[in-house]
């Protein structure tokens, strides 16, 4: 959006370099029909993550974002930014959550983190400032909250390979696809536990049909863990457990899926993914 107080110009930004005006117009001469031309341009996609209609339509709809420029580029690590308010923070906060209720009723859990904490994890010389408010938010220590970071950062990779796949029209391998066609629902509605279980298989079928070793379970792979005895579950019964401790993670689940779909990763100019991950631990 370009204006100088006197004129208004949109472009929609698209795959490469390109950009399509949508509109120029002098801001003393918009009509309503102008004014509503404006407005369609310009609001923010509604999506319902329990409607499966919805769904296909935002997946279908979704204007991209290629990773060719700087201006892009910054936007992709805003949007993924170690932060409270961004959705991998709010993912991360999620993890610590869902550690904390499940880590005393699951051995592979236990397992999990001690084989990490005792064999992989170093303590920082300084914990990094992005850190701290997590810790002292969800009032965990340290090495619970980087076993968070890591783990999120370890679904984030891998949902961009899957993302990157797709976008380089790998055979056999769609995420919006295997979504609507995979993801349980009860006429037309989504239970949230949906989400987690479709991510899981998702995750398997990435492991079947792209590269084994990069899509096997592992050590960051415990959250699964929690949900895979709903995986037996008919849509029917899925939409009548209802269970708060888990339905914002769930649903942050979802919108971490949505949200990295709006980015296009056939093309990447620069190291944003390096420099991303570099500041879940550095700062």
């Amino acid at each position: 959006v370009l204006t100088n107080g006197k004129e208004l110009i949109i472009y929609e930004r698209t795959i490469g370099n390109n950009a399509v005006k949508h509109i120029h117009i002098f801001l003393n001469k918009i009509t309503d029909q102008n004014a509503s031309k404006i407005h369609r341009l310009l609001q923010k996609i509604i999506y319902d993550l329990q409607n499966i209609d919805g769904l296909s339509t935002y997946f279908s709809s979704v204007s991209k974002i290629s990773l060719i420029d700087e201006m892009s580029q910054s936007f992709f690590i805003d949007t993924f930014k170690f932060d409270e308010k961004t959705i991998f923070g709010k993912l991360v906060l999620g993890f610590i959550d869902l550690f904390n209720q499940t880590i005393d009723a699951s051995d592979f859990i236990k397992g999990a983190y001690a084989y990490w904490k005792n064999s992989l994890a170093r303590k920082p010389d300084k914990i990094p400032t992005t850190w701290k408010p997590f810790i002292a938010k969800k009032n965990s220590d340290m090495f619970k909250v980087m076993f968070c970071i890591e783990t999120a950062q370890a679904l984030l990779s891998r949902l961009i390979i899957a993302k990157a796949c797709e976008d380089t029209e790998f055979p056999g391998l769609n995420i919006s696809k295997f979504t609507i066609e995979k993801i349980p629902n009860y006429r037309g509605t989504i239970p949230y536990l949906g989400y987690p279980i479709v991510l899981i298989n998702l995750l398997m079928e990435m492991r079947d049909q792209l590269i084994y070793s990069i899509f096997e379970e592992d050590i960051f792979s415990w959250w699964s863990d929690a949900f895979k005895k709903y995986s037996t579950k008919t849509s029917i019964e899925l939409a009548q457990i209802r269970n708060d401790d888990t339905k914002e993670f769930c649903t942050n689940i979802g919108k971490i899926i949505l949200t990295l779909y709006k980015f296009d990763f056939k093309e990447i100019s620069g190291d944003p993914l390096g420099e991303l991950y570099q500041q879940y631990f550095d700062r």
